[in-house]
């Protein structure tokens, strides 16, 4: 089933092309823009990024000395504890491949990440920053929906792989043949799962019953992450150009960011690959929705929001302020398992582990259908 994966993201090259054109002959056109747009998104992805890549060795020890203990006398794999808190592709792949116990609790955390772990550490601290405030009740509730849909979605890409195992690397590189065959049985997912069910039945209750201290946590949250992302680029910029870091501490206390032999892929390098990747996502999105314009059809605004949250939410979150609070809180319930769907995730799963692109994109499809179908219960209700 790899092939899927390879079809994919042949589109998104061919995409990317068609949007280079653009931008060289109709420098102004909506593909233009959109090919643009993807490139520049390189710069907002390595500052979010960046601090998180550097204190891997703080996090990781951190979940070795007071998550490990407790999940495994729950025989619960603790990899799945840190992406349920931080993105695949904001450092949670590393932290998940050091931490843990099987490559089986790696892959199923590797899920995890790429939705739970996505919403709580990027798209909650980006939308409360971009979205207005008077829409900010109908994204909490869209994204306490959403949550609903993680362990479903989560469940059906560790289905795929029980019935189908296919082979993944087991070991973090982006060169070379996967190795390793995965084996999956239905007591260890449903077993490992049970956490990030009640964690994302807590939040979400938290969220319809506690709404505004939820909101404030949310805000604390975005604004710690988003100043130590900060904070570590003013400290790299005196260490790389003058050492003034090391001279103070003896040694920078952090993980590099930049490439160099030891580990070839890195913040910086995962950023500018992923923007890579967004250009084209962004020119296929640009395309799709203009075929919907013209379709003229009623539901043309949602299918819009779903498509743009499916490349990137930082396409998608700008759009909320013009739409009704249901078109809304349905594009948020959508994007947190859906999100980055054909844009980052799936340049990351293609760097790291192509042979896991159909699963994940097969859970983070079925997770956010299931969210955008229980938003109709949910809207009103706010």
């Amino acid at each position: 089933m790899e092939w899927i994966g390879n079809i994919a993201l042949y589109v998104v090259l061919a995409c990317g092309v068609i949007g280079c054109v653009a931008s060289i002959i109709a420098r102004e056109s909506a593909l233009a823009q959109a090919y643009m747009n993807g490139l520049y998104a390189i710069g907002h992805i390595f500052v979010a990024i960046a601090g998180i890549f550097a204190s891997i060795p703080y996090i990781v020890s951190l979940v070795e000395s007071i998550v490990s203990p407790l999940y495994s006398l729950a025989h619960i794999d603790p990899s799945l504890a840190i992406t349920s808190i931080l993105a695949i592709d904001m450092g949670g792949y590393q932290v998940a491949m050091q931490s843990a116990e099987s490559l089986e609790g790696a892959t199923m955390a590797m899920f995890v990440g790429f939705m739970a772990g996505a919403t709580i550490v990027f798209s909650i601290p980006v939308g409360l920053r971009i979205i207005p405030k008077a829409a900010h009740k109908d994204f909490a509730l869209g994204i306490m929906v959403g949550f609903l849909g993680i362990p479903f979605g989560v469940l059906v890409s560790c289905l795929f792989i029980m019935l189908d195992p296919v082979l993944i690397r087991d070991h973090i590189t982006t060169q070379g043949k996967p190795t390793y065959l995965l084996d999956f049985s239905l007591p260890f997912i449903l077993w490992n799962l049970m956490p990030l069910a009640a964690f994302c039945l807590v939040v979400s209750l938290g969220l319809y019953y506690a709404r505004r201290v939820m909101l404030v946590g949310f805000y604390v949250f975005g604004f710690v992450v988003d100043m130590w992302g900060k904070v570590f680029l003013a400290l790299l910029l005196i260490e790389h150009f003058s050492g003034g870091v090391s001279y103070v501490f003896g040694g920078f206390p952090f993980d590099p960011v930049f490439a160099d032999e030891s580990d070839t892929m890195r913040a910086l390098e995962i950023a500018g690959y992923t923007g890579l990747v967004l250009s084209g996502t962004f020119v296929l999105c640009a395309l799709l929705n203009t075929a919907l314009k013209l379709s003229h059809k009623p539901n043309a605004l949602l299918f819009g929001g779903i498509l743009a949250c499916a490349s990137n939410v930082l396409a998608a979150y700008p759009m909320l302020a013009n739409l009704s609070p249901k078109t809304r809180v349905q594009i948020v319930a959508f994007s947190v398992c859906g999100g980055f769907l054909i844009g980052d995730h799936l340049s990351f799963s293609a760097n790291f582990q192509p042979s896991l692109i159909v699963p994940i994109m097969l859970g983070k499809l079925a997770g956010a259908l299931l969210a955008l179908w229980l938003a109709r219960f949910f809207i009103g209700q706010k």
